[in-house]
């Protein structure tokens, strides 16, 4: 390999700029002996081709501080670093010198490599560098890089220099007596450098009581829950005994009296019972009417004064009545008009019935009234010969009477009456 020699480079400084003067001299070989002249032989064999050759390269890179040149061969880049030399002290002003001269570097191509050509002021240096031969590359082992050379089957290379190798084994999946390949699976983990180890499965111990009931505690979070139950030689004597005597502050219970109720109808004693009977009674006070009544001869003459008209079949009243007819559980039938003061206007409105303690409907009926006298019945089919929705509907809840109409029929008022039981009589 050439090298690069930089012997005492010149500066010289002409109207404030460096330049750097510089000889490249090669490295000679070895002198050997001079050997007696043989006879000329005859010409050998043509010899095989070499290997191909590489042309150095050099380059010359300015720097802040000097300038490198790099010189490439086969063997790798060698590079040389020149530094400025050091300011000095400004001095008086001399004569102006002679001019500067820029060296000049050339690279010439030459069969056996090239030729290097540096010119400065005090003239041409040239180097020849020959091609390298690699014969002083070593051969490659296990521990010396060198060269190499594929066997042609197995290890392959192509004219581009691509080397590649031939698939020649296939790993096998292991199984129990095969040894093979794996994939690591749960509870398992591998490293980058193929170390195969087993996760150790974890097992929380809770050291305080509390934090998990389902889960196991330390010794000490048992201890301490062993410590909060109560010994039962510091509870009250009724925490185990369930005796009432034995609370403390033990109250005294209030009088019990036991007094007799008696029911009358008209001073007449219909049944009695004690206040603290343990059994249910039902007494009925049956009210009087014009059907409940024995006949004339035995009571007298029935007059208007002794009826309740209001609970006569076919009387009305906004305000609850009592009829005396009952429903199939033996309830009594209550009844009870509402008045409606404008129907809705193709929509639903409730209207609230007052009616407290309603366990049953059982019927409802009315009208709506109209400006002639007339009226229309609620609930009211639809006109199968009209082209829009005329009917009007009405049911009762718990609270309210709702009505839908299929139209207007908010100018139009009336009542609806409601037959229904209660949760009382």
């Amino acid at each position: 390999m050439a090298k690069i020699i930089v012997n005492n480079p010149k500066q010289v400084i002409n109207g404030g700029a460096k330049k750097y003067y510089f000889k490249v001299k090669g490295l000679g070989g070895l002198k050997g002996d001079k050997g007696d002249k043989g006879d000329t032989g005859a010409q050998g064999l043509t010899g095989a081709n070499g290997a191909d050759g590489f042309s150095p390269i050099a380059t010359v890179t300015p720097t802040d501080t000097g300038a490198t040149i790099s010189i490439t061969d086969v063997n790798g880049t060698t590079t040389a670093n020149i530094t400025n030399g050091t300011d000095g002290q400004n001095g008086a002003n001399g004569q102006n010198g002679a001019d500067g001269f820029s060296p000049i570097a050339t690279v010439t191509q030459t069969s056996t490599g090239a030729t290097i050509s540096i010119t400065d002021a005090q003239g041409t240096t040239t180097a020849d560098i020959a091609n390298g031969t690699g014969s002083n590359a070593p051969i490659a082992t296990t521990s010396v890089a060198g060269i190499v050379k594929p066997d042609g089957s197995t290890i392959k290379v192509t004219a581009d220099g691509t080397i590649s190798s031939d698939a020649g084994y296939t790993l096998p999946a292991a199984t129990n007596t095969t040894l093979g390949g794996i994939k690591v699976g749960s509870n398992l983990s591998i490293t980058a450098d193929g170390i195969l180890s087993a996760d150790a499965q974890q097992v929380t111990l809770y050291s305080t009581t509390g934090q998990n009931t389902d889960g196991a505690m330390t010794q000490k979070a048992t201890t301490d829950a062993l410590a909060l139950k109560a010994d039962s030689s510091s509870l009250a004597p009724v925490a185990t005994s369930g005796d009432y005597n034995d609370l403390n502050n033990l109250p005294t219970p209030p009088t019990v009296n036991n007094g007799a109720l008696t029911i009358q109808q008209n001073g007449t004693t219909l049944d009695t019972f004690t206040a603290n009977s343990s059994d249910d009674k039902t007494v009925n006070i049956q009210t009087i009417t014009a059907e409940t009544v024995a006949p004339a001869e035995e009571v007298g003459a029935i007059t208007a004064s002794m009826i309740d008209w209001t609970t006569m079949p076919g009387s009305y009243s906004t305000t609850e009545q009592k009829t005396p007819f009952t429903w199939v559980d033996g309830k009594v039938i209550c009844k009870k008009t509402v008045f409606i003061a404008s129907y809705p206007n193709t929509a639903e409105k409730a209207v609230a019935h007052g009616i407290t303690n309603l366990k049953q409907v059982i019927k409802l009926s009315g009208f709506m009234a109209i400006s002639n006298g007339g009226a229309w019945p609620i609930p009211m089919p639809p006109n199968p010969l009209s082209s829009i929705e005329t009917g009007i509907t009405a049911f009762a809840d718990q609270t309210n009477i709702v009505i839908r109409t299929g139209s207007d029929r908010s100018p139009y008022s009336g009542y609806i009456t409601l037959w229904y039981t209660k949760t009382t009589d």
